[in-house]
């Protein structure tokens, strides 16, 4: 804390004890009042002190605090043939993590009541992110293809890009984010079978 809150605590204590010595029965309602007093000036010095600058920052970098690196991302998810079964998404923050569909960054499955759903990732750091989704009609947790495996359920991906033989390149699919609150709305894609 500041030099400037040490000494207004000191000075309300000695106050206090100044009061206490003309008027022992008033020391209960004073000690109270100026405790009350310094409780105040001692919060408003731990929010001063929560709300410095990241001293890693430069003048010219756009984020001013430690809280505004962290945000949520909403996704909508619209074009859904049928309100039958769930919808899985997973939020993928590397490569590596897509490419191998190993355990995603975020992940849900929410049950479907409509034709659109939407989904909250909460708490979101900066970087570069991707996304992924499926209609999981049958409820099994997989995407169901063909014998020459195309997906027979809907799907869709970030930035809305669809795919055409076998999944798309990671660098249509990843996005940057900034840690301020996005919304994005993916449109589910159906292949159509004769």
């Amino acid at each position: 804390m500041k030099l400037k809150t040490y000494l207004y605590i000191l000075f309300n204590l000695a106050a206090v004890f100044c009061i206490a010595q003309n008027n022992p029965n008033a020391i209960a309602d004073t000690l109270n009042t100026r405790m009350h007093q310094v409780e105040k000036e001692i919060n408003k010095a731990i929010i001063t002190t929560q709300q410095n600058v990241n001293p890693f920052l430069k003048p010219m970098d756009s984020i001013p605090q430690f809280d505004s690196l962290h945000g949520k991302i909403i996704v909508i998810i619209k074009n859904l043939k049928s309100a039958k079964g769930n919808v899985d998404i997973a939020l993928y923050n590397s490569y590596t993590s897509f490419a191998k569909r190993v355990k995603p960054f975020r992940g849900a499955i929410m049950a479907l009541n409509g034709l659109t759903c939407t989904f909250l990732f909460d708490s979101i750091p900066q970087g570069v992110y991707s996304i992924a989704a499926f209609h999981d009609e049958d409820k099994n947790g997989i995407l169901a293809t063909n014998q020459l495996n195309i997906p027979t359920e809907g799907f869709c991906f970030s930035n809305n890009i669809g795919a055409s033989l076998g999944p798309p390149e990671y660098n249509r699919l990843k996005f940057v984010y900034n840690g301020k609150n996005k919304t994005m709305i993916l449109l589910m894609t159906y292949f159509k079978f004769p």
